[in-house]
């Protein structure tokens, strides 16, 4: 990322003194500016002038985020804290007006905010999505990957895409007599088939292209199944012996 900037990207100051001298070593501290990049809080709501930005964190999720990471790893927190002279006040990162007063200050690192679901995919990764499932009565458990929370759904799944790549099999391609009919069953499986790819990927970490292809597992081989961007259709190919082999 090269050299990490941080603090009041507003007011340039405090001069109103929004902050104490005591919070100020929080603000402005190295401790914070790491948090930032492990949390995937870059800043914090819109601020006075209405900031903007991809991905928006509120004050109340960037508690929740700072809460989650304290229980997660507390060691690192405690050596964020060792920073400067942050460690007596570091701890009101967790109250509430405290991090309102860093919107309405703007304070900002140029880390960039992480999306909710990547926050969640990282630290499930890293710590145990059980873990993340479990943190103030589930406040993060719906962005929690379907194949991670619960191995039953992903197999499920699975078995519904093998279905839909059989049942195009059987038919041969052939299509609906009634074209009305068979654009609308067209649009309706490739929006099935789209659904089932995304929720068995993670997907803020995953690029829209990468849905369009994937291997599925039949009862004699293996075959690659992609959505053609013309048709909008499913096209499904037998992969070969040697190419499985490989």
């Amino acid at each position: 990322m090269g050299t990490l900037h941080y603090g009041l990207r507003g007011s340039e100051s405090n001069d109103d003194g929004t902050f104490t001298e005591q919070e100020m070593n929080v603000v402005a501290g190295l401790g914070l500016g790491f948090l930032s990049g492990a949390t995937g809080v870059g800043h914090i709501g819109g601020g006075e002038k209405g900031y903007t930005a991809p991905w928006v964190v509120s004050p109340e999720e960037a508690q929740a985020r700072f809460e989650i990471f304290k229980i997660l790893d507390i060691q690192a927190w405690d050596e964020l804290k060792s920073h400067g002279e942050a460690a007596e006040c570091f701890d009101r990162l967790l109250d509430i007006d405290f991090l309102e007063n860093l919107e309405k200050k703007e304070w900002s690192t140029n880390w960039g905010n992480w999306s909710t679901e990547e926050f969640v995919y990282k630290m499930g990764y890293k710590f145990g999505f059980e873990r993340i499932a479990n943190f103030k009565k589930g406040y993060f458990r719906k962005f929690i990957p379907i194949h991670s929370e619960h191995r039953w759904h992903r197999d499920g799944m699975e078995k519904v895409k093998r279905t839909i790549v059989m049942l195009n099999l059987q038919t041969n391609g052939r299509k609906l007599e009634d074209e009305e009919v068979e654009d609308w069953f067209t649009e309706l499986q490739t929006d099935a088939w789209n659904y089932l790819q995304q929720r068995l990927m993670p997907n803020s970490m995953v690029s829209e292209r990468d849905y369009n292809y994937c291997e599925v597992a039949g009862y004699y081989g293996v075959f690659d199944v992609k959505i053609d961007e013309k048709t909008n259709r499913l096209t499904i190919k037998e992969r070969l012996e040697e190419e499985h082999e490989n």
